[in-house]
């Protein structure tokens, strides 16, 4: 399977996000924020990522890649916008891994 090449590769912490902490990203970091959004997003293959384990788990900077390279998604950006940073901690360079 490709997943375990990519896995052998790069190793598992390349993924370290789930769907739902994934999806936390997105909330926290953007403005109208719809959880369809990333359901699309990685059905489109605009958000990286891979199965482990039979989990949906999300590249370390899908988020920051998405901003990178979706201008509606950069133009929605809270930090852009003046809000702060939430207090939980997923909230990438921008984000902090905890």
């Amino acid at each position: 399977m490709i997943e375990r090449d990519i896995l052998r590769v790069m190793g598992a912490n390349e993924y370290p996000f789930t769907f739902d902490q994934a999806s936390a990203i997105m909330r926290d970091n953007l403005t109208e924020y719809d959880g369809r959004e990333l359901i699309r997003l990685k059905e489109t293959g605009a958000a990286d990522w891979i199965y482990i384990n039979g989990q949906e788990r999300f590249q370390r900077r899908f988020y920051e890649n998405l901003v990178k390279t979706r201008p509606d998604i950069a133009a929605r950006e809270r930090a852009r916008a003046g809000y702060t940073a939430p207090a939980h901690g997923l909230y990438l360079n921008r984000v902090e891994y905890k």
